[in-house]
């Protein structure tokens, strides 16, 4: 059984999967932060879901890209818990878990054809996460697929994980100004597609660029998310000790910028 933690955001969520495939989400309250709901979200996950902590195989969690203090908070209680419970831990990639999350609607509306999308999270002073996927073939257990368009939300009991497969990455997670990415999507032969919190925000000077964009803003990664991308990883041995878990910031703080800036203009 896998833990799974996701705190790159304003808000966060906590996740269990089970052996059989179903994952159960918690989410925190939106615009609480990590740092203080996150904790509280586990235990009650644990304890609602009947589950004791030395039932726990690995703990999973988001190392980056995202906000640093969420970052941090949940790096953080992943090591502390795998440490005292003696099991690895598992790091995924923040864009990835989001591609994932983008994948599973995809494949709940019955979307039959591959498509390419970007993922992306405001990096804020600018500049934006950025990362770009070809979506996998749709799943072979439709039982999942809908009549209607994508799905707003997750459901807190996500069955059958294991089913939905990665999307291939064309493009790894980076960080660029809005004007690189525009010079990189302009090589984007269709339609396309921009998937998270910082889209619409990306796209806000569109008018200005050749080509057709969309922004799906309303998603973001999730637990349940990561603990899909987890299930995998552990199969394959892409375990972390805890003591060897780090965030992946992609670029320093601003405290660090402006020590670095202060220190070349002397």
């Amino acid at each position: 059984m896998i833990l799974g933690l996701e705190t790159s955001g304003r808000s966060g969520s906590a996740a269990l999967g089970f052996p059989g495939g179903d994952v159960v989400s918690s989410f925190t309250p939106s615009g609480e932060g990590s740092a203080r709901m996150l904790a509280p979200a586990v235990s009650d996950l644990l304890r609602q879901s009947k589950v004791e902590t030395s039932d726990l195989s690995a703990v999973a969690v988001t190392i980056g890209p995202g906000s640093f203090t969420g970052l941090r908070v949940g790096v953080a209680m992943a090591k502390a818990m795998a440490y005292a419970l003696r099991i690895p831990t598992i790091g995924v990639d923040t864009l990835e878990v989001l591609a994932v999350d983008f994948e599973r609607s995809l494949h709940q509306a019955g979307a039959s054809r591959r498509v390419e999308f970007w993922t992306v999270l405001d990096a804020y002073r600018g500049e934006f996460f950025v990362a770009k996927w070809l979506s996998a073939p749709a799943a072979t257990d439709d039982s999942t697929a809908t009549s209607t368009g994508v799905p707003n939300s997750h459901s807190p009991n996500i069955p059958n994980s294991h089913l939905f497969r990665s999307p291939l990455s064309l493009v790894p997670s980076q960080i660029l100004p809005q004007r690189s990415w525009y010079e990189l999507a302009a090589n984007d032969s269709s339609e396309t597609l921009v998937v998270g919190s910082g889209a619409t925000k990306l796209l806000a000077n569109g008018a200005s660029h050749p080509g057709s964009f969309i922004a799906l803003s309303r998603f973001a990664p999730t637990a349940a998310s990561v603990i899909a991308l987890a299930n995998r990883m552990l199969s394959d041995g892409k375990v972390t000790s805890p003591m060897d878990l780090l965030p992946v910031y992609l670029r320093g703080s601003a405290a660090e910028e402006k020590k670095l800036a202060t220190k070349t203009a002397q």
